[in-house]
């Protein structure tokens, strides 16, 4: 095991899904170490691994850019998102039925869907 997936095994999902219940969010402790942050910063300027750069003061989201990754993700992003999606889904479970909220669907991961699916 890698010390992300020991990271997000340590995880405790029954007080993170308590603290999204009552704030809307909750923080994480740190999941990736200084050097994969410093290796992901670092590839920013490589244009060949993101599908799209979005301008964000165009759609008057504020100042700066925000980018799309091309598939496949960066490892340490897959991995992320593998190990967060499963249990963040339990929480828009009950959202989700909402046919106002059906879009969220289209940010999971297969699994993430699964776990929806056993939750219905």
């Amino acid at each position: 095991m890698n010390l992300l997936e020991t990271a997000l095994t340590g995880l405790n999902w029954s007080e993170l899904h308590r603290t999204l219940d009552k704030q809307g969010f909750a923080k994480l402790p740190r999941l990736l170490s200084a050097d994969t942050c410093r290796k992901l910063v670092q590839e920013y300027d490589n244009e060949d691994i993101y599908r799209k750069t979005i301008d964000m003061a165009r759609y008057r989201f504020g100042i700066g850019e925000y980018k799309y990754y091309q598939a496949p993700l960066p490892d340490v992003l897959q991995e992320l998102r593998e190990g967060l999606y499963p249990e963040l889904a339990k929480a828009w479970v009950p959202f989700i039925r909402e046919p106002d909220t059906a879009w969220a669907l289209s940010f999971m991961t297969p699994s993430s869907a699964r776990t929806i699916a056993r939750e219905w």
